[in-house]
């Protein structure tokens, strides 16, 4: 698979990779799942503060904030073609996104 995970507060996020695939938050304390959410399709993540920079396989970006039940979704932009499958990368105030063709540096506020 392409797909890792992140761990923020105690949870860990991931996506699982199936199909369709789920975004999986589980409390590392106890093993609960704490929710499962379709929608994101097979997605790398970054966590940047209280949020988390999910790339998806075909190339959508969306930043969305961990809130109890389920994401909220905070906005999204298609950045790359499909077999976007390499995790971001942030340096200062610079995102670093790769596709199978080119690499793509966004400025973030």
């Amino acid at each position: 698979e392409h797909t890792n995970g992140v761990v923020a507060n105690g949870v860990l996020y991931a996506s699982d990779g199936s199909s369709p695939a789920y975004l999986t938050a589980i409390d590392l304390d106890d093993g609960e799942c704490l929710f499962k959410e379709r929608g994101l399709g097979k997605t790398t993540l970054l966590g940047a503060g209280d949020e988390l920079l999910c790339l998806d396989e075909d190339g959508r970006l969306r930043l969305a904030r961990p809130e109890a039940g389920g994401l909220k979704r905070l906005g999204e932009r298609e950045v790359l073609e499909p077999n976007a499958w390499t995790v971001p990368t942030l340096v200062g105030d610079r995102l670093y996104l790769r596709d199978s063709f080119r690499i793509v540096a966004l400025e973030l506020p």
